[in-house]
């Protein structure tokens, strides 16, 4: 037992990069560049599906090109956004940063982003700088 647990523990980073090619094979090969989400305010939210993360969030969660991700828990995200004129959220297991990044765009002024798998991690670390390169003053993806 203890040789197969060697074993299997030596193959892990292979099997982990063999997912990750696979997933990213299928992006190119069966999703559109980019996906895209409407908010209630009429702004539209792109996700790039180039990326191992994106791409494994949003193989699922499509249709055409726009993302279909737990539409009714969205719409109910948004209302609650909206009318309780949130300023600061948090958003623990955050992956992809789908509701950090819906927040950001519907106003909320600090968003923090939680999530332990340092591919989501990083993730949402670029959104967070890419969002700040949109003019926003303060967007914050706090990675714990």
């Amino acid at each position: 037992m203890k040789n197969f647990l060697k074993k299997i523990k030596f193959l892990m980073p292979f099997i982990a990069i063999y997912s990750k090619t696979k997933i990213l094979f299928f992006s190119f090969l069966n999703l559109p560049p980019k996906v895209k989400f409407s908010l209630y305010n009429g702004e539209e939210v792109f996700f790039n599906t180039r990326d191992w993360a994106t791409a494994n969030f949003c193989k699922n969660n499509i249709k055409g090109d726009i993302l279909n991700y737990e539409p009714e828990q969205t719409k109910i995200f948004q209302d609650i956004i909206r009318e309780k004129k949130i300023k600061t959220f948090f958003d623990a297991g955050s992956q992809i940063g789908y509701y950090s990044i819906i927040a950001a765009k519907l106003g909320v002024v600090e968003v923090y982003a939680f999530d332990i798998d340092a591919n989501f991690q990083s993730n949402s670390n670029n959104r967070g700088k890419y969002m700040k390169n949109k003019k926003r003053d303060k967007y914050y993806l706090r990675m714990f």
